[in-house]
């Protein structure tokens, strides 16, 4: 029998596009413009959701009493670092797997009913025009697993961080990402919809035992209710300048975006001497 192996890229036209435009829109250009490599955090992200994606994919096979059709998860990782083809891929995979049979002996059995595994879902964002015409986007996003409990259907996104603080869950409250997970969760399922939870996974490389978490996101009505007109802001401006050269994208010129958190924006030293990037 041939195992299935799951995508578990970014959705078709999603946050993760946007997200880049809003945060600066010649960032958006330069990053369209070439691939960037991958960081340690990128990697280790990458590797626990696919380590995930088979894990609760085969559970769902066994919860509808079919045999399982995916990869197992030690394999699915496994295959995704041969595909990537990179030393930064290698050096992460024994860890993925002691982080992820840690993960499985804190939650040994789902109670949840598994719906589904990193499904594309979508809606479509209308924007009317001033001449009485209107356009409409789509927006998608990868759920990573659709879930029933207790009569209520959650969206459960997996996020790898350095450490689950305090402050981890309240930084997604109005994250884009998630406002439009909430939206189209009640465009699918109403009032069953029951959120989103964040399945939090404390990954220190410092302590031999990672930290994990669940919880439900606060529902934010009005910051979702408000949310298409973000859509339709970041879709205009890429409407407004795409086919032109990455330099004639304004700047953000934002201080957090230039040097940021995790240092350096990447096209920093490019921006300031006006020239071709390297």
């Amino acid at each position: 029998m041939q195992y299935s192996y799951l995508d578990t890229g970014p959705s078709r036209a999603g946050w993760h596009r946007l997200a880049n435009v809003l945060r600066c829109p010649r960032y958006y250009a330069f990053n369209k413009e070439r691939e960037l490599p991958p960081t340690d955090a990128l990697v280790r992200g990458t590797l626990m959701h696919v380590a995930l994606a088979h894990h609760y994919a085969n559970i769902q096979c066994a919860q509808q009493d079919e045999e399982p059709s995916y990869l197992t998860p030690e394999n699915a990782v496994a295959h995704c670092v041969a595909l990537a083809n990179s030393p930064l891929y290698d050096k992460w995979h024994d860890r993925t797997i002691e982080v992820y049979h840690q993960y499985t002996a804190m939650y040994p059995l789902p109670s949840w009913h598994i719906l589904s595994v990193e499904k594309e879902v979508e809606t479509r964002v209308l924007d009317p025009h001033m001449d009485n015409t209107e356009r409409a986007y789509d927006y998608t996003a990868r759920i990573d697993l659709i879930v029933e409990h207790h009569d209520k259907v959650y969206f459960v996104d997996h996020k790898t961080s350095f450490a689950i603080l305090h402050r981890t869950h309240n930084k997604y409250a109005l994250s884009g990402q998630f406002l439009g997970q909430q939206m189209i969760g009640r465009e699918m399922y109403g009032d069953q919809f029951g959120g989103v939870i964040l399945n939090l996974i404390g990954w220190n490389d410092r302590k031999p035992v990672s930290s994990f978490k669940r919880k439900v996101l606060p529902y934010a009505e009005k910051s979702v209710a408000r949310f298409p007109e973000t859509v339709r802001l970041a879709e205009r401006m890429i409407g407004q300048f795409n086919g032109r050269d990455a330099f004639d994208w304004p700047g953000s010129h934002q201080s957090h975006s230039c040097q940021t958190t995790f240092g350096e924006c990447r096209f920093f030293q490019t921006c300031k001497r006006g020239g071709h990037y390297e």
